[in-house]
């Protein structure tokens, strides 16, 4: 899986697992998607282990569940989060990332306002990415890139279970 190693990540998949179903679209895709985010946070935002990675996932997928955040976000973007008109589930991490990051041209003061200092570790990666590459659209492609490498390294649905099943054994013994 890259920064973080496979029974790590599934001392985790329990504090990230959950976030999966405010995402449109499969649940069990979701769940790579958020085991994504914290790899985002492990390698390029500064997350010092798994479980700070896994933490800084949650308080990312919380931010717009905030009236002020979320006016913000919308503010800056000019886009709504949201999948649906409800407002119950959210586009992609991915999606809404990128939307943050090519509006703010990368800025991490403007990135602050929005995502905070909580859940900074999962902007400030993707933000390095899109940063390095030179911003603009040069820096999407750059995060739309280093997204699909980490997605064609993940977990699957069926591995993510026997993880989290071997961890189970082994904590029981």
């Amino acid at each position: 899986m890259g920064a973080i190693e496979m029974r790590d990540f599934a001392t985790q998949l329990g504090k990230i697992s959950g976030f999966a179903s405010r995402v449109g679209g499969d649940v069990a895709t979701n769940i790579g998607e958020m085991g994504i985010l914290m790899q985002v946070a492990r390698q390029k935002g500064g997350a010092g282990s798994a479980a700070q990675a896994a933490t800084s996932v949650g308080q990312f997928m919380e931010t717009l569940a905030t009236p002020a955040k979320l006016k913000k976000y919308e503010a800056l973007t000019g886009h709504n989060p949201y999948a649906d008109a409800t407002r119950r589930q959210l586009q992609s991490p991915e999606a809404i990332l990128r939307q943050a990051l090519l509006s703010s041209g990368g800025d991490a003061v403007k990135l602050h306002e929005i995502f905070g200092k909580s859940d900074a570790r999962v902007t400030t990666g993707a933000a390095n990415v899109f940063n390095q590459a030179g911003g603009g659209e040069s820096g999407d492609a750059a995060v739309v890139k280093y997204f699909d490498s980490l997605r064609s390294s993940v977990l699957s649905l069926e591995d993510e279970n026997k993880a989290a099943a071997e961890q189970m054994n082994t904590a029981a013994s």
